[in-house]
């Protein structure tokens, strides 16, 4: 639905252009900015989901949850009405995170994992970024909800290294 309304909107810029600045130039312009629009919605929505995620995280944590109870409980809120979903991303979580590193890279997981289960798996050549942006929001709000890095379990990280 999101973008019918995109391309609505791409349409009326385009016909409020063309008499402006000509049919081709009007056409570059609408296509220029349909890409913005989709680029500026997916990565809007991406770290609109991250911090959702790991804001009911940390609020959870900061209750008294232990971290497991914390990431169960980021799954049901994600889909508090699908105990399908709820239990396929928990089996999915639960097969990555076996031989995760710590807190830190559990919940980073997580969050990758749904955005992959929502959006699919995201190419290649982006994988990099939005592990980027998941470490950069999870350092903003673990500083914001009072937790400075987690302990790690003793084992290598999981997470790719961005340095």
């Amino acid at each position: 639905m999101g973008f019918f309304i995109m391309l609505a909107v791409t349409f009326l810029v385009f016909f409020l252009l063309r008499n402006v600045i000509g049919i081709l130039g009007a056409v570059a312009l609408s296509v220029v900015f349909l890409i913005g629009w989709c680029w500026f919605n997916i990565r809007a929505g991406m770290t609109g989901l991250a911090k959702a995620n790991m804001r009911a995280y940390f609020n959870q944590r900061a209750k008294g949850a232990s971290h497991e109870e914390a990431l169960d409980w980021v799954i049901r809120f994600r889909y508090p009405f699908s105990p399908e979903k709820q239990a396929a991303c928990k089996d999915f979580v639960d097969a990555v995170l076996q031989d995760s590193a710590g807190e830190e890279d559990d919940l980073k997981w997580l969050v990758y994992i749904i955005f992959c289960y929502e959006a699919g798996r995201p190419p290649d050549r982006i994988v990099h970024k939005v592990f980027r942006n998941i470490d950069n929001i999870y350092y903003s709000m673990s500083k914001r909800y009072s937790f400075l890095l987690m302990k790690k379990r003793g084992r290598e990280s999981l997470w790719p290294d961005l340095k």
